[in-house]
């Protein structure tokens, strides 16, 4: 087993990483718009126009299993826990978009405009508004730098919760 060399699994396509940020857009959008009990009516005609259009543009089975059952459930029946799983992937929305070129980051200490995301991806938007059409991301160079910077800030935050020692944030982000 010592000599056994594990390589890096190839990065996914960018076809394959904007069918993605599309599908946990739609399933991010599920989940805001079924903790807005205060416009349930306006939330549940965008849960069922979003994933209509889901299917209108073929990504319907791109989706996993929880994630179909998360879009297609009917609306208001969704538990807390998959409310707010489906409602946390807006983050994910953001970094996919990030990576298609679609939008800047927010910092790390700011929360992300899950709006904004997936209408910089062209939510509910014809197949050739979309970032379907031609898909293409940052050079890799930039995504493996961010990849560090994310797991390094990660590494960090989680060693703070466990041993309590403080680092320089503000340094550490500038030298990323």
């Amino acid at each position: 087993m010592e000599d056994e060399h594990f390589s890096e699994p190839p990065p996914p396509s960018a076809d394959k990483v904007a069918r993605r940020a599309i599908v946990l857009s739609v399933v991010s959008c599920r989940g805001f718009v079924e903790g807005d009990r205060a416009n349930s009516k306006g939330g549940a005609d965008l849960a069922k126009r979003s994933y209509e259009w889901l299917r209108a543009i073929a990504l319907d089975e791109e989706a996993s299993d929880w994630e179909r059952q998360v879009v297609t459930s009917p609306f208001g029946s969704l538990a807390d826990r998959d409310r707010i799983n489906a409602s946390w992937l807006s983050e994910a929305v953001t970094v996919l978009a990030w990576s298609l070129g679609r939008m800047e980051l927010p910092g790390f200490n700011e929360q992300c405009d899950p709006a904004n995301a997936a209408n910089s991806l062209g939510f509910l938007q014809p197949t050739a508004s979309t970032v379907l059409t031609r898909p293409q991301l940052r050079p890799s160079e930039d995504l493996k730098e961010y990849n560090e910077f994310i797991y390094n800030l990660h590494w960090r935050v989680r060693d703070f919760s466990l041993n309590k020692r403080s680092y320089d944030f503000e340094s550490l982000a500038r030298k990323a």
